[in-house]
């Protein structure tokens, strides 16, 4: 124990007199060559520290919000013995199922009823003159 506390009194010397560089650590890894400039390594790292944090909404934003209504079509309505839902395609490609209190396209509009052949969604938004307005659209079934 005292041989231990000996030998790293004595490394902590040559570290502290610059006398290390020939031991198993390398020091100047530890340097920064301008003590101005900081540049980041992210191997080992999870995130850039120095970076914004990436908040919910837009790392995991629903693809339901990113298209306007008139760029959605429905595809199909579901009922049975639960509440009724919908399938809407997107212009990615991408199906989704819905129902009565999602909310849908870029305006973040809700949707209000779903019928046998339609759903019909309130969009509520400021218009130019920042007035509160309500907007019903309605997705009629492809026959």
């Amino acid at each position: 124990m005292i041989r231990l506390g000996i030998l790293l009194l004595g490394f902590v010397g040559r570290l502290a007199l610059g006398q290390a560089e020939d031991s198993a650590v390398d020091t100047k890894q530890f340097r920064f060559k301008d003590p101005n400039q900081y540049s980041f390594n992210p191997i080992g790292v999870k995130r850039d520290p120095f970076a914004p944090p990436v908040t919910a909404v837009k790392a995991g934003m629903n693809s339901l919000l990113r298209f306007d209504l008139n760029q959605i079509s429905l595809v199909g309505i579901l009922t049975g013995m639960g509440s009724p839902q919908a399938m809407v395609a997107l212009p990615d490609k991408s199906t989704h199922i819905v129902q009565v209190g999602d909310q849908i396209g870029r305006r973040r509009g809700v949707i209000a009823k779903i019928s046998t052949n339609e759903i019909v969604i309130r969009e509520t938004f400021r218009d130019y003159q920042n007035r509160s307005t309500t907007e019903t659209t309605t997705l009629v079934l492809a026959q």
